[in-house]
């Protein structure tokens, strides 16, 4: 399998098509579903690894692996949406609130809806979100949600100076 990595498109296309076939003999296999979708996503094929976890979890192909698949499909939906512009935004946005409402206290997804707040200059909102967190205490505070915190706030700061 290495040697097919290496030979560029065409290896990993031949990779592809040995993986799958393994995957027909043995479709419960956490190995070969977790390097399936490696080699989806080194060869920018995002949607055919979110399409295989989102089938693995359905049909419970890999029991031992559908937490790491439902990460890597938050992952990868995020990163399909991202690149699709605003529209790809807004829906993002809407996925990282709907994972907040059953995970309030997850400071990562705190941090992910800050940063996107960020790249698509509403900081007003940035800010807001941080506020309401530490205000309702949902965050338990860690060295990556409170540098969070403090780089809206600076990042604000100077446009409120301004104003």
């Amino acid at each position: 399998q290495r040697l097919l990595e290496s030979e560029g498109e065409d290896g990993r296309d031949q990779l592809l098509d040995v993986i799958r076939t393994e995957l027909r003999a043995r479709p419960d296999d956490p190995d070969l579903n977790i390097r399936l979708v490696a080699v989806y996503h080194s060869s920018n094929r995002l949607r055919d690894a979110v399409l295989h976890c989102q089938e693995a979890e359905k049909t419970r192909a890999v029991e031992s692996s559908l937490e790491w698949c439902s990460c890597v499909i938050k992952t990868f939906e995020q990163r399909l949406l991202e690149s699709e512009g605003e529209d790809g935004r807004d829906q993002l946005l809407d996925v990282i609130r709907t994972e907040l409402r059953a995970r309030p206290d997850d400071p990562d997804l705190n941090i992910r809806l800050v940063a996107v707040y960020h790249s698509s200059n509403r900081l007003r909102d940035a800010v807001l979100h941080c506020q309401e967190a530490e205000k309702t205490r949902a965050v338990e505070s860690s060295l990556e949600w409170c540098s969070c915190v403090i780089k809206t706030f600076e990042v604000f700061n100077p446009i409120l100076i301004l104003l």
